[in-house]
């Protein structure tokens, strides 16, 4: 009999925060196409590498959660936070670029948008990153 390193509730919580990042991966490369955006800027570059970040040390912690290596975890949530942080920081910079240089409305409309779904995800990856922390207090 295999038996869970966590409650169900804490898988159920975990599972459907993952699915809102990759519902979110998957929003932001919808966007991409409805929006009809098809050159990346700096800001698209920066957002895509704390994503892949992001995800990488949700991987590696859940890769720590089935070894019941609780404490290990929270290096990694701390690395999330860190990362949503600086999504923070890309998403004020690349608004704040739009409305100081302002081009076409139309495209820096979409790029507002654009931004602001990029940074969502992040936000739904720090999610993840609070449930693990709860589930190292519940569980080290």
């Amino acid at each position: 009999m295999f038996i869970t390193p966590l409650d169900r509730e804490d898988i159920m919580e975990l599972a459907s925060k993952v699915d809102d990042v990759v519902d979110g991966i998957e929003a932001t490369i919808a966007r991409f196409d409805y929006l009809n955006i098809s050159v990346t800027d700096k800001y698209m570059k920066e957002f895509s590498a704390v994503i892949v970040a992001s995800c990488q040390h949700i991987l590696d912690a859940f890769k720590l959660l089935s070894k019941k290596k609780y404490m290990q975890i929270t290096e990694h949530t701390v690395q999330i936070n860190s990362l949503e942080n600086e999504a923070d920081r890309l998403m004020r910079e690349g608004i704040r670029e739009i409305f100081m240089n302002p081009k076409d409305p139309y495209h820096d409309f979409k790029l507002k948008e654009l931004y602001e779904r990029l940074e969502q995800t992040t936000d739904a990856c720090e999610d993840v990153a609070n449930i693990l922390e709860s589930v190292v207090l519940r569980y080290s």
